[in-house]
């Protein structure tokens, strides 16, 4: 009986791993039982069951939650009583004597909100294997191991919605800060303000989001107290700074060239920014903005990649442009230049003086192989190719015909044409401009004649992109004239489309993708094409005018 200790641990060491072996066949490839997402049991669920477990327990709800914000303003006045010959200290336009309430929408698409769903998935697996081990699975038997999953947001998307709440029933505040123009930099004063608690808000729109009850989805929102973070002091001292540190420019050499700046454009690419310290109080970081003076630095240098030294494609994520390179392009090292400028000039070995500004020698580096699009048009790996804009009213009167323009220019914005071959089509990305809606009736130009049509106005739309097609130097095999002289246009460049019969068409004979964007302002439509530099110079000739033969009509 001396060894029944020994026997009876052997006894459980063998259920144990046995008892171990059947866990792991029976979990294989799913979360052990006693793992919860936030209360959520996913216990026996392999990982794409987990996401779909939490997509409809959560993101669900986070995908269509409409919170509404509501905060109540101030009345505004007119000017003192005293200057009007009214006792009051103040005074209102008669209609307004309550104070306005305003609402606001906050949703997944204007905050940005972001529910990790993937990556809590993959970390509930993880329970008792890789974390926590044996000890951790054992423990599950006794308890839970409940797993967050937190809403996070968008801080520059929620930032804008609340500055627009700021701006309606509070006070922005202003730090003292910074000013330069012309090369010369001074200190503005700061006011104190009232500002919503960025903080509570992102609290409760995670908790209302996520919550699947929709009958509490409004928000009573107040401002509070928001003094200025920065002191007339302090933006005064960073404002003698910055003088004595752009004083003389700066100077830089790629190869053989050189690019002198003066002290106005080096003063163009200053920034003063408010930051927090660790001891919670706020300081004016000098830095300079790397995409302005990567920019002034490529133009300036003429330092622009040329299509016979790399190849390109563009890719669209989600409305977002990459690019992704082929080939190995030397280009200027912008980056390193300039983090070298910004130690230079406010840096704690910094080398401006009364008499020399900074000299910056710029080294080569390879292109990356992927880059945001404005990383790659700062580092001059892309290139404008041409740009074209038209002019349109924006009286009520044309509301149906620049509805048209802008629903077009949005839907062919970002349009990319392959390389070499590669073909684009208006009416293919548009698709039916006849259909009411999207599309509203406006005037157009028919058979020869004035008329309202469904669609009326997208003709501008492809005028305009023809004509950034014709100055980039690329191929337009297919193109249709208006049966109408427009004298808004450049003689004969005008394009005349409708769906499906007359289209715009281009082809892309170059060996990188080009990219087509749109954009417009309240009387503006501009096209763009950005590419690889390619060197081309497109001139234009005119024929004599002559008049043509009146259009038949059918």
């Amino acid at each position: 009986m001396a060894n029944r200790p020994l026997f009876i641990a052997l006894i459980i060491v063998i259920v144990v791993a046995f008892g171990g072996l059947f866990d792991f066949a029976v979990n294989n490839g799913k979360a052990f039982g006693g793992v919860t997402v936030n209360g959520v049991d996913v216990g026996g669920l392999t990982e794409d069951e987990i996401k779909a477990k939490l997509d409809d327990s959560f993101g669900k709800n986070v995908k269509e939650s409409k919170v509404m914000l509501r905060g109540v303003g101030v009345l505004n006045p007119l000017g003192s009583g005293e200057e009007e010959g009214n006792t009051d200290e103040w005074y209102y336009e008669e209609e307004e004597t309550e104070p306005p309430v305003y609402e606001w929408e906050a949703n997944q698409s204007n905050t940005g909100a972001n529910l990790p769903i993937d990556e809590v998935a993959a970390k509930a697996l993880e329970i008792g294997r890789e974390d926590g081990g044996f000890f951790a699975r054992v423990g599950l038997f006794f308890g839970k191991r409940d797993i967050p999953l937190e809403l996070s947001f968008d801080d520059v998307a929620l930032e804008s919605l609340l500055k627009t709440i700021d701006s309606e029933i509070g006070d922005p505040r202003s730090d003292a800060s910074v000013v330069i123009e012309d090369g010369v930099a001074s200190a503005v004063e700061g006011h104190d303000g009232s500002m919503v608690d960025r903080d509570w808000v992102k609290s409760e729109l995670a908790d209302r989001m996520m919550s699947s009850d929709r009958n509490n989805s409004i928000v009573p929102i107040t401002t509070k107290a928001a003094p200025s973070r920065i002191t007339y002091e302090q933006a005064q001292e960073s404002a003698d700074k910055v003088n004595k540190a752009i004083a003389n420019g700066a100077s830089f050499t790629y190869e053989d060239k050189t690019y002198d700046v003066d002290s106005a454009t080096l003063g163009s690419w200053v920034t003063a920014t408010p930051t927090e310290q660790d001891n919670g109080k706020y300081i004016l970081v000098l830095g300079i903005n790397q995409d302005t003076a990567t920019e002034s630095i490529f133009s300036n240098l003429d330092a622009h990649v040329m299509s016979d030294e790399i190849s390109i494609t563009f890719e669209n994520q989600d409305g977002e442009i990459y690019v992704h390179t082929q080939g190995s392009a030397p280009i200027p090292d912008a980056p390193t230049a300039i983090a070298e400028l910004e130690e230079d000039l406010f840096g704690e070995g910094a080398t401006a003086s009364e008499s020399t500004g900074p000299t910056i020698l710029i080294q080569k580096t390879d292109a990356p192989e992927t880059l945001t699009f404005n990383e790659a048009l700062n580092m001059g790996i892309v290139s404008k190719l041409s740009e074209y804009s038209t002019w349109y009213s924006n009286e009520e009167t044309a509301a149906n015909r620049n509805h048209n323009i802008h629903l077009a220019a949005d839907t062919i914005n970002n349009s990319i044409i392959e390389a070499n071959g590669g073909w684009w089509s208006f009416n293919e990305t548009t698709g039916d401009t006849n259909q009411d809606p999207p599309y509203a009736s406006a005037g157009s130009i028919v058979g020869g004649e004035y008329v309202d049509s469904i669609g009326g106005g997208i003709c501008q739309v492809a005028t305009t992109v023809f004509n950034a097609f014709y100055e980039a130097g690329l191929d337009i095999p297919v193109r249709y004239n208006h049966t109408l002289y427009i004298s808004s246009y450049p003689d004969g460049r005008d394009a005349s489309v409708t769906y499906p019969e007359m289209d715009l068409e281009c082809t892309n004979n170059l060996t990188s993708d080009v990219l087509l964007k749109t954009w417009y302002t309240e009387d503006t439509l501009y096209a763009a094409i950005y590419g690889v530099a390619t060197g081309y110079e497109v001139t234009t000739e005119e024929g004599a005018w002559e008049e043509g033969e009146k259009y038949d009509t059918k």
